[in-house]
């Protein structure tokens, strides 16, 4: 079945910006693909429709054809490890505790995206931050467990 995504954005009148996702430079175009993203798969326009039982393996298993998740109190350091390091080869995601999580620069209950891991520190890209100072987080791998309640992956990336 063909969708057709309008080009009419939500907009937040109190913050004066465009809902939701937007690239480093501004751009909308994460935006209109997660338009399109809600439409697909609730086959409506509305954010409040993902409240119900969507989950990040879920969104990770309709983008890339798969979607694993391992839950960090539920696997060892050295998989863990493994995961992470494999974030170039499977697109890779860390989802916060539901508290609020002991490091500052994470919020709770929310998805990072993994891009890169050296030396034991982990970088992530929170996609929703507006202030693109802080949008890129280094945590050291010590702080996972601490953090983090899973790591979802997507299918392996074409060779």
């Amino acid at each position: 079945m063909k969708k057709v995504v309008s080009g009419v954005l939500y907009f937040d009148v109190i913050r004066s910006e465009i809902f939701y996702g937007m690239g480093l430079s501004g751009a909308l175009w994460p935006s209109i693909v997660e338009k399109a993203y809600i439409q697909m798969v609730s086959n409506s326009n509305s954010y409040q429709s993902l409240d119900n039982g969507l989950f990040v393996d879920d969104v990770m298993r309709h983008l890339t054809g798969e979607g694993k998740t391992n839950m960090t109190n539920e696997i060892s350091k050295e998989k863990l490890k493994k995961l992470l390091n494999n974030f170039h080869k499977r697109p890779t995601v860390l989802g916060s505790i539901d508290e609020t999580p002991p490091n500052p620069d994470i919020v709770g209950d929310h998805t990072f995206a993994v891009v890169g891991f050296h030396n034991n520190v982990i970088t992530l890209i929170d996609a929703l931050e507006r202030d693109n100072s802080k949008r890129v987080i280094d945590i050291p791998f010590a702080e996972v467990h601490d953090n983090f309640q899973a790591v979802v992956q997507g299918a392996k990336k074409p060779a």
